[in-house]
């Protein structure tokens, strides 16, 4: 399916969901217009098909709270798929974009996919420390403010409400149309300028009492090219807690607080599984 379907269908499906909790809360739609027990219906291959539908609605503020979990499952349902067909169209992460108006609203997907994982009906905001800052979509007049967001509960009205989300959508949707042009390689100077400046930022915002941020200081490299195999960052990791007297986390745990930190790890060849975005300083290329 083209991208541009992908995410035409999750916006049509949240917007349907929507306009079915708006007709229950006015009370056009009530627990008498929907049918339970066993009911014959036609299928989509023309057949008369039983089906038996268990729902129990035990008055109108059951209706509206089923009503209200389904317009939250849409929208999560939207995110994800809108975020998976994000990666399939562009190569690089939405930091990267060089489009001002489309990197805010991928980092806007981004971060809302983030924040899904940690639990799709009740979400907090999961934001890396490279994305806690404003992104602004100029022309939707879309805004997400995501400097102080992590560790909140999301709320619609973080980004506008549902209404700029769709909106959100049918921007993106449009974007998808075109396949995006690929960019110049980038100059060994240009390139080395950019690490050392998300490097810069980096450390900035990372806590100083966190040994994992203290271990990426002193031995890692930090850039959209850097890369290393998880077990040997890893290993490095156990030799620099040996050397200086740290409590050393397991392996599940150190890699929980690097996702927390912004980086990303991806199962590659041979079925090995690589961190992005980070490296072993003084590395020539990635590590096996």
């Amino acid at each position: 399916m083209e991208p541009v379907l992908e995410i035409s269908m999750v916006r049509e499906n949240l917007a349907l969901t929507i306009a079915v909790w708006t007709a229950v809360k006015k009370g056009l739609i009530t627990t008498a217009h929907l049918p339970t027990g066993r009911a014959a219906v036609t299928s989509d291959a023309g057949r008369v098909v039983e089906i038996f539908n268990p729902l129990e609605l035990h008055g109108e503020g059951d209706l509206i709270r089923g009503a209200t979990n389904q317009v939250r499952a849409a929208f999560a349902f939207s995110v994800i798929q809108t975020h998976r067909t994000l990666e399939s169209v562009y190569d690089g992460p939405p930091l990267q974009d060089p489009d001002q108006d489309r990197k805010a609203a991928r980092c806007a997907i981004y971060l809302l996919n983030n924040s899904m994982r940690r639990g799709m009906l009740t979400p907090t905001w999961s934001c890396p420390l490279g994305y806690r800052r404003n992104f602004k979509v100029g022309s939707i007049s879309f805004a997400l403010d995501a400097s102080e967001l992590d560790g909140k509960t999301v709320y619609w009205d973080d980004f506008g409400g549902l209404e700029k989300y769709l909106e959100l959508l049918a921007y993106l949707a449009e974007q998808a149309k075109e396949p995006p042009q690929k960019t110049a390689p980038r100059a060994r100077g240009q390139a080395a300028q950019e690490a050392r400046s998300i490097r810069q930022d980096f450390m900035e915002a990372a806590s100083a009492s966190d040994p994992v941020s203290q271990f990426i200081g002193a031995r890692c490299m930090i850039g959209p090219e850097a890369q290393t195999i998880a077990g040997g960052l890893y290993d490095e990791y156990v030799n620099w807690c040996q050397e200086t007297g740290q409590e050393t986390l397991g392996q599940r745990s150190f890699g929980m607080q690097l996702t927390k930190l912004g980086f990303t790890r991806r199962r590659r060849g041979r079925g090995r599984h690589w961190w992005q975005g980070i490296g072993l300083a003084g590395a020539t290329g990635p590590r096996e």
